[in-house]
């Protein structure tokens, strides 16, 4: 399993992108599934309204792109305010990332796992940290 940023899914699902390097990283994981904090659905969500607002998808685009991704099997895990405080907020300001971004990365970092993603800033953040890439 991996851990699956909202970049990839997008980038491989959403019919303005199409990435055909997404789509093959991110198969393996239709069936298998991976691991999400528990922010990715949001910012899925937030992703796809902002595209529907933009005029870059169609509602039902949108809503097909969200099916997508709601039905790939994954394990959704939280992060409280203490993990927050002791390991994301250093963990983000070490790379110079987001907040969002690190609870991958820390995701990633707790698991042991892959880090599908294909944000640049990120994708080096992990590997800086040991991490693969996918």
């Amino acid at each position: 399993m991996a851990v699956i940023d909202a970049s990839i899914v997008i980038a491989a699902l959403s019919p303005d992108e199409q990435d055909q390097t997404a789509l093959t990283k991110l198969a393996p994981y239709f069936g298998g599934g991976g691991y999400v904090p528990g922010l990715w659905p949001i910012e899925v969500a937030n992703v796809l309204l902002t595209k529907r607002r933009r005029a870059i998808l169609s509602a039902a685009d949108g809503d097909a792109v969200w099916h997508a991704i709601a039905s790939i099997p994954v394990e959704t895990c939280h992060f409280g305010l203490d993990r927050v405080a002791a390991d994301i907020r250093p963990l983000a300001a070490r790379h110079e990332l987001t907040s969002y971004d690190a609870c991958y990365l820390q995701l990633a970092l707790d698991r042991s796992a892959p880090l599908a993603t294909v944000d640049r800033k990120l994708a080096a953040a992990a590997r800086a940290e040991g991490l693969i890439v996918l």
